[in-house]
């Protein structure tokens, strides 16, 4: 019953992640600050994006390169935990450097549920060692790699292609 009320919960702290009104393009910025807000990447309250148009390649690319700056970010991160209500497992709670690199996969996939959770794990090694230091640097050195490479593909090329961001890298989402 714990994990089942767990797995809700997080899952339900996802939804409300959503911006609302993805379809439809705003035609507007927003600042670094407003895209970190939205993994709580900031200690005051910050007005969110609200309408992310994330066939915008302007827009997805600004929300990327803003959420990359939180490396480093161990305070508490949105959204946390499990993505969808098959998971089992209690996951720990993301710090807001682990929750950017799920955000941005979010952008790029258009989509929350991409993985199990917001939970990085080294490939490999057998355990489920979430969110360990070297998995997350790792992550962070590919997915900089990466959002070079689609920068220069261009935004759907690279998903129609399925670059990953963590390709060729020892990390993956559980």
């Amino acid at each position: 019953m714990k994990i089942l009320i767990s797995c809700c919960v997080s899952v339900f702290a996802v939804w409300l992640m959503l911006p609302i009104g993805i379809v439809g393009s705003t035609n507007m910025t927003h600042t670094c600050e407003s895209w970190q807000g939205l993994v709580g990447g900031q200690e005051k309250p910050v007005q969110t994006p609200s309408n992310i148009d994330l066939d915008n390649e302007a827009e997805v690319f600004e929300g990327i390169e803003c959420l990359l700056k939180l490396e480093g970010n161990k305070s508490h991160g949105t959204p946390s935990g499990a993505t969808h209500m098959a998971v089992s497992d209690i996951l720990p709670s993301a710090a807001v450097e682990v929750s950017a690199l799920h955000y941005i996969s979010y952008l790029y996939y258009k989509r929350f549920d991409y993985a199990n959770g917001v939970a990085l794990v080294l490939s490999g090694d057998g355990s489920n060692d979430f969110n360990s230091q070297e998995a997350i640097s790792l992550a962070y050195k590919s997915y900089r790699e990466w959002f070079v490479k689609i920068k220069e593909t261009g935004l759907k090329e690279a998903r129609e292609k399925k670059i990953d961001p963590l390709e060729g890298s020892a990390v993956k989402w559980y």
